[in-house]
């Protein structure tokens, strides 16, 4: 199958292609020596919007589509594979994913919007 990507998927690839070039990758081999949970990268994809993907934007999140989800973990993952299995268990599909499909409304109301705000 022959496609083009959009111009918003594009511009999260982009985005992402550069954030780890800048963010990532210069630390990516310490990372992995000290085998060092990436708090503060964490806080800097969340900071840029690179972060709680998986989120809509009826809760607070990108409501982007798989696509650019993909194209943004496939960026992060060239920097380090380490901080895109993190930053996918902590704030893209474990944590948020069993709250997207069997929450209640109330739940996704109450939880998700403070999650995307503040990373927590």
């Amino acid at each position: 199958m022959i496609f083009e990507l959009n111009e918003e998927q594009k511009t999260y690839q982009q985005m992402a292609r550069e954030f780890a070039d800048k963010e990532i990758i210069p630390y990516a081999r310490e990372l992995d020596e000290k085998e060092e949970f990436p708090r503060e990268i964490l806080k800097k994809l969340h900071s840029v919007g690179l972060h709680d993907l998986a989120v809509p934007e009826e809760y607070g999140g990108p409501g982007i589509d798989s696509l650019s989800y993909s194209l943004i973990i496939e960026q992060i993952a060239r920097g380090c594979a380490g901080v895109t299995v993190t930053s996918s268990a902590n704030g893209n599909s474990l944590a948020l994913y069993p709250l997207l499909l069997g929450g209640t409304e109330e739940q996704k109301q109450r939880f998700l919007p403070t999650i995307c705000k503040e990373g927590k």
